[in-house]
């Protein structure tokens, strides 16, 4: 029923294609294809690089980014997708696909910190080093200013 389809309709489609593919089966599979479709757009993506180990979790990223539900998390261009699948085949990861997925997993943390959404285990682990990071910082912070409060007063005394 979205009037306003673009591009990103058609990275999504490459990216179902590519996972069916790489891993053998398609990503979302059901008794009708109302099911199908209800699972496309409801359901979490199971990585393909859990389904297919061979797989480098490069490829998963690609994939994973290409799928994205919401389209504005999927490739903003095709030159984009290009540049990722060009770093893996060189080896190297997909900057482009960990930038989105980046943004992802900070977007559920702070729905996650507002009581929204659970978290998938990875995503916990994430959670509880941003948490640790931010309590060291809070202290270091704290300590920084009453070791600037006791220079003050002592040099105020003089």
């Amino acid at each position: 029923g979205e009037v306003n389809i673009d591009f990103r309709a058609d990275i999504y489609s490459l990216g179902a294609t590519l996972y069916h593919t790489v891993t053998g089966r398609v990503p979302f599979d059901a008794a009708t294809p109302v099911a199908v479709m209800q699972k496309h757009l409801k359901e979490q993506l199971l990585p393909p690089d859990h389904v297919n180990t061979k797989l480098s979790a490069g490829l998963g990223e690609v994939v994973e980014v290409m799928m994205a539900k919401e389209r504005f998390r999927r490739y903003a261009s095709t030159s984009d997708l290009l540049v990722d699948l060009k770093a893996i085949a060189a080896g190297s990861p997909p900057l482009q696909a960990r930038r989105q997925i980046d943004a992802k997993v900070l977007t559920r943390l702070a729905h996650a910190a507002e009581g929204e959404e659970a978290l998938e285990p990875g995503e916990r682990a994430t959670q509880q080093k941003l948490t640790v990071f931010l309590v060291i910082l809070g202290a270091a912070l704290a300590v920084s200013v009453f070791l600037n409060i006791i220079l003050l007063v002592l040099n105020a005394g003089k």
